[in-house]
C-alpha cells in the first residue's frame, strides 16, 4: 500500500489481530517482492486494486482493500480476545541485501515500544509528527508508532 490512512489502519488491524506485519515497497522490483514474499510465507497480501497487477504470482490470500471495503466494514468493531505480551512479533523487515540476499531482521513488539520511549527522542500529545519515509524502510517505525502510541498527530505525506 502507498503511504496512506488505508496502510496506516491496515498497519493497525494486523497487530489488532494478533498478527505481524511485513513491509512491501511497490517500488521494488518484481523479484525483491516475490523473495520477501516467500522468505517471510506471508499469509495474506493486502493491497489496492490499481496496484494487484504488478504483484508477483504468490500462495498467500490476497485481500484488495478497496475492492472488500463494504465487507470489511461488515467486521465486529470489538477488540478480539488476545494474549499478545511485548515478546511477540510485530513486524518484520528485510534489510536493503547490499552485501548480498536480503534478510529479515524480526522486531517484537517490545522493541517498538522501547524504541519511541526511550530517552534520545521525547514524543508527547501535543507534537504533530510527518509520516515521509517509505513504510518498507526502518525509519516509519519512529514515525508512524513514535506518533501513535504517545498520542500525537500523525500527518501523511503524499505518496513518491
Amino acid at each position: 500500500l502507498d503511504r496512506s490512512a488505508d496502510l496506516i489502519v491496515s498497519l493497525l488491524a494486523i497487530l489488532k489481530a494478533g498478527a505481524s506485519y511485513v513491509p512491501l515497497d511497490k517500488a521494488w522490483p518484481s523479484d525483491r517482492l516475490a523473495f520477501v514474499l516467500r522468505e517471510s510465507s506471508a499469509g495474506v497480501v493486502l493491497s489496492h486494486s490499481d496496484v494487484v497487477d504488478d504483484l508477483p504470482a504468490f500462495g498467500a490470500v490476497l485481500l484488495v482493500i478497496d475492492e472488500e471495503a463494504s465487507r470489511i466494514a461488515r467486521q465486529p468493531l470489538s477488540a478480539p480476545l488476545l494474549d499478545v505480551t511485548g515478546n511477540d512479533l510485530a513486524y518484520v523487515m528485510f534489510t536493503s541485501g547490499s552485501t548480498g540476499e536480503p534478510k529479515g531482521v524480526c522486531v517484537p513488539h517490545r522493541g517498538v515500544t522501547r524504541l519511541v520511549s526511550s530517552s534520545f527522542i521525547s514524543f508527547a500529545a501535543s507534537d504533530v509528527w510527518l509520516h515521509a519515509a517509505p513504510v518498507a524502510f526502518d525509519a516509519s517505525t519512529l514515525e508512524i508508532w513514535g506518533a501513535l502510541l504517545h498520542g500525537s498527530k500523525l500527518v501523511l505525506a503524499p505518496p513518491h
